[in-house]
């Protein structure tokens, strides 16, 4: 009940020599803590998690923890990798920054099996010591999960408690609505108001990729006068 609304992804930035530039990143820090976004996250696809070397990794958390702790502001890690004993070892040194939740995503070489996936989110659950887990399956995933077997999944996992995805037609969302009491559902951030109409949470949103004050102005609308923010969209 506290992962909801336009959650802003923080964008990695660069030098010419690929070296990390993290005071660019401590300043984008502010500015989307300026504008009041519902939360931050960090290594998202947009985030180039799959880029980082783990002490770039360790510096990102860090800057974001320490910002946002700061001036209380909901903030999420993604520890997410292509290994996952990686990811498993990003979580555990995220833990100790208390993020309001951390992001996974599941073992990416090969489709695992729902047994499999069970077994690697227990191991998460287990390493996050209490912080909720966030599933990112996005449509690229070597498995995109139906919302039945999201909804086992949730079943069986306890502390997988929100949900990264592409969304779907009326016919998902219908599948989808009797787990929406068990989990924080995010879909994309261009068709947040028509998600949240039919049920969904809120966005990690490429709108705020964009344009994070125009995005939570948007959502705002969405509290408020849904028919418009429809308008917009």
């Amino acid at each position: 009940d506290r992962i909801r609304g336009n959650w802003a992804t923080l964008l990695s930035a660069w030098n010419a020599d690929d070296s990390l530039d993290l005071g660019r990143v401590a300043v984008e820090i502010d500015t989307l803590i300026a504008v009041r976004v519902d939360g931050i996250y960090s290594n998202g696809t947009a985030g180039e998690f799959h880029c980082q070397t783990e002490d770039e990794f360790d510096r990102i958390a860090a800057c974001l923890a320490e910002k946002c702790n700061a001036a209380g502001m909901p903030f999420q890690i993604g520890v997410s990798h292509m290994s996952a004993q990686i990811s498993l070892g990003r979580l555990r040194r995220a833990v100790a920054l208390a993020p309001g939740a951390v992001q996974v995503i599941l073992p990416d070489w090969f489709p695992v099996s729902e047994e499999e996936a069970v077994a690697f989110l227990e191991r998460m659950a287990e390493a996050a010591d209490g912080i909720g887990l966030v599933l990112y399956n996005p449509p690229h995933a070597k498995r995109v999960w139906s919302p039945e077997q999201i909804g086992r999944l949730a079943a069986r996992v306890p502390a997988l408690i929100g949900l990264k995805t592409a969304g779907g037609d009326e016919a998902w969302y219908a599948a989808m609505r009797q787990h929406l009491s068990r989990l924080s559902v995010f879909v994309p951030g261009h068709l947040l108001a028509s998600g949240v109409q039919r049920g969904a949470h809120g966005a990690y949103s490429n709108v705020a990729c964009l344009n994070p004050a125009a995005a939570q102005r948007w959502t705002d609308l969405m509290r408020t006068d849904l028919p418009a923010a429809l308008e917009v969209e």
